[in-house]
């Protein structure tokens, strides 16, 4: 994503990305390689599942937005079938308004990673291997029996 960033003539420094943990599936060495790639990383610390997949791309003259699924994963942009939709528009619009208003909330609620702070969510990261590789029912189970995990009452 790095590469990706810079070939496009975007400077990392200027790129802010807010990251969620939730069930450990961000991956660690993705979030190193774009800290010391320059890009600010921000981890959500709300109390709310960290589940929005919005980026945003300021142009010449507006705006560009990709909402969808794709995680922020090598699997979400190269593997996997993901539903993202594209949309374009001007600076001075509601929608701008709306949008940057959201981000702004999110930046707000969450703090810097640090090079210490990716180390200790990694060895959480790898903790969930074994127990994401068995399956999604298994998974919902493990963060379920730990209270991090509380799906939505059946209607």
């Amino acid at each position: 994503m790095l590469t990706a960033l810079k070939s496009s003539g975007m400077v990392p420094e200027r790129v802010t990305i807010v990251v969620g943990t939730d069930f450990n599936l961000t991956e660690p060495a993705g979030l190193q390689l774009l800290r010391r790639g320059g890009v600010r990383l921000l981890r959500f610390s709300g109390k709310q599942t960290f589940h929005p997949k919005v980026y945003l791309f300021e142009t010449y003259d507006g705006y560009e937005l990709l909402l969808g699924s794709a995680n922020l994963s090598r699997s979400a942009f190269f593997l996997n079938i993901e539903a993202v939709m594209r949309l374009i528009f001007a600076r001075r619009s509601d929608v701008a308004a709306d949008v940057l208003a959201l981000l702004k909330g999110l930046k707000r609620r969450s703090v810097p990673w640090t090079a210490k702070s990716i180390d200790r969510y990694e060895k959480n990261w790898h903790q969930a291997r074994p127990i994401q590789a068995r399956g999604d029912k298994t998974v919902s189970a493990y963060l379920r029996d730990r209270e991090i995990y509380k799906p939505l009452p059946a209607n």
